[in-house]
Formats: structure tokens, sequence, C-alpha cells
């Protein structure tokens, strides 16, 4: 019969203590970034209030010539960086969608700020009613699937049989192309001008008008968000703690075991050691006196 040291059986508590803390980090890492892609999602909703404001803001710069991004943002009372966004944002060819093109041909004829004004609103009412749209068929949608996964996964044959139904066959709603560029481009991520948009491609995308991450997102948060982020971050970083040693695991009255080694020794050597105590004490840890 094999009989394990103690700090053979102290390794192997440590593997399996390694197991469950990956899994347990990668639950945290998960809900992490689900918190903060709702964040997000939650700050581009905000952000799209303003929308009015960010475009006259933008027809401004440049209106005299020394009217910047961060003089206009000063004066309008408005974040820099989301202005200087919106400024290449209604530059933008409307290759994807024709949103844009009633404000692109007033700026080109030199149109004034009540112009702007009038057109900023009627964008802000269109694409308010492209989001609400959105979120109606993401609910109905989440509603179809969640039908499928709960009832019978099959399509009834006339012949009695039954053929199995494939996620993918489910008669999902979706919106018009136009619809669904402008979205993304506004909410989710910045759409090329080109007009060839692979959506699962594999370099980085950038992120869309109103759409904050990273520290662009983390910066604005309020001190309770920010903290609780910050500390999650802080759990991650610090990893697994090493286990105690079992209380059950024994070695011989009088001997020693080095940390180092695991070889029995009766000098005084090593910086930490592990001796018997009195039956039914379990392992006591001390430093070596020396």
């Amino acid at each position: 019969m094999t009989v394990e040291s103690p700090l053979e059986d102290l390794g192997l508590r440590w593997a399996n203590h390694k197991r469950k803390a990956s899994k347990q980090l990668e639950g945290k890492e998960k809900d992490l970034k689900k918190f903060l892609e709702q964040a997000s999602d939650l700050y581009a909703q905000m952000l799209f209030a303003q929308s009015e404001d960010y475009m006259v803001a933008a027809f401004k710069v440049g209106n005299p010539k020394s009217a910047t991004v961060q003089s206009v943002a000063d004066d309008s009372k408005l974040d820099a960086e989301l202005l200087d966004r919106w400024v290449k944002f209604l530059k933008k060819k409307p290759i994807n969608y024709s949103f844009l093109k009633p404000w692109q041909d007033m700026v080109g004829k030199g149109g004034t700020a009540e112009e702007a004004k009038k057109l900023a609103h009627e964008f802000y009412l269109k694409v308010s009613e492209v989001n609400e749209k959105y979120f109606k068929l993401k609910q109905d949608n989440e509603i179809a699937f969640a039908q499928f996964k709960n009832e019978e996964q099959f399509d009834p044959l006339p012949n009695g049989l039954k053929r199995q139904l494939n996620k993918h066959q489910i008669d999902l709603k979706g919106q018009a192309r136009e619809e669904t560029y402008v979205w993304r481009d506004i909410f989710d991520q910045d759409l090329p001008e080109l007009g060839q948009i692979n959506v699962n491609a594999d370099d980085k995308k950038k992120p869309g008008l109103l759409k904050l991450t990273d520290w662009a997102l983390e910066k604005r948060l309020s001190a309770d968000l920010a903290g609780h982020v910050t500390r999650a971050k802080a759990r991650r970083s610090r990893g697994p703690r090493p286990p105690a040693p079992a209380r059950s695991a024994r070695a011989p009255p009088g001997r020693r075991l080095s940390l180092a080694s695991g070889s029995p020794r009766h000098g005084r050597r090593s910086l930490m050691q592990v001796r018997c105590g009195r039956p039914g004490r379990g392992l006591s840890r001390r430093p070596d006196p020396r």
C-alpha cells in the first residue's frame, strides 16, 4: 500500500485547486465582459438622446475655419472625443445607407444653422424609429428561439414521421438592409465605406459612432460602476491561492518534513518545516527558529 507524504498530498490538492480556480476565473471573465457590454449598450442609448446637439455642433466645426472640435465642444459643453466621432460620421459617403444624404447636400451648398437644426431633428427621428424597430424584432426573435429550445424540436411530416428542426430553420425576422446598416454603424461597429462588409472578419472591428469600449467606456462610468470593474480586474489578476495542508496528513512523532525537499530531517536547516503535533491536533506549521 502506497502512502502519500504530506507534500505529495499537498501537490495533488494544489493541482486540483488550480483547475477549479481556472474555471472560476473563466466565469468571472465572462461576467465582467457581459457587464461591460451591457454598460456600453446602455451608454450608447444615453448618448443617442444628444444626437441633435452633436450634429449642430459638428456643423459649426470649421465654420469659421478657426472653430475646432475642441473649441466648439467647450462652447457647447459637449464631449470633444464624441464630437470628433460625429464630425467624421457625418462625412461618410452614402454607400451603405442614404440617411445622411440630405445633411450632406445641405452642407455642400453652404446651408444655415437653422437648416442644420431641422435636418438634425429629422435624422434623430428616423434613427429613433429604426432603433425601436431593432429592439422589437430582437425581442420577437428571442421569444421564437426560446420556444424552439423549450418545445419539441421537429417538423411533422405527412407520413406521420418527424423531422428534427435545426435552429437555423427558425423563421426569424429582420430589418431592411439600410436600416440594419445604419443601426450597426451607430450602435455597434464602424462600417467601411467600400460597400464590402464582412461581419466575420478576424481583425478587430472599430466601434460604432456611439459604441464605447475599453478605457473610453470605463473613464465615463460612475464611481460605483468603475469601482466594480476595478475590483473585478484585481480578482482576475491575483490568481488562485494555494490550499492549506490537509489535516489528515501525519508524520511520525518527532520527525520533520522539509517543504523544500519533502525528505525527513532532524536538523534545523529549512526556513519552513512541517512537524507533527499530538494525535488529533493535525499538522502545524512554524518557521525555523534559526
